[in-house]
């Protein structure tokens, strides 16, 4: 049976990668759903550097004050980053490719 840090570490890890997810997720739906491309850029930037030192901030205070297995804190959190990471990113192209094609047909019956 697995220690109590563990099973702590493992959940947080989890926990903590789903969440920045999430977060990922509805800063996307803002970005995608803004008035221009600069304002695409700085929702889609801007939330990207927000998660991420939200999520530094996060780990670094998980490992200094919360009595985890490091390794298995840091091994699913980074597990299920990747693998949120990815989706994100074919999620992102697929919606923008949908956005770029609605531009093209829309320029296309004008002409």
């Amino acid at each position: 049976m697995m220690d109590e840090p563990v099973l702590v570490g493992l959940s947080l890890g989890v926990g903590l990668a789903l969440l920045y997810a999430l977060a990922s997720y509805v800063t996307h739906r803002l970005a995608l759903h803004s008035g221009s491309r600069n304002q695409f850029l700085a929702i889609a930037f801007g939330g990207l550097l927000a998660r991420m030192a939200f999520a530094l901030l996060l780990v670094t205070v998980t490992l200094v004050f919360v009595p985890v297995d490091e390794t298995a804190f840091i091994g699913s959190f980074f597990g299920v980053f990747v693998v949120t990471l990815i989706m994100e990113v074919l999620h992102l192209h697929r919606q923008t490719s949908d956005v770029v094609q609605e531009a093209v047909g829309e320029g296309q019956d004008g002409a």
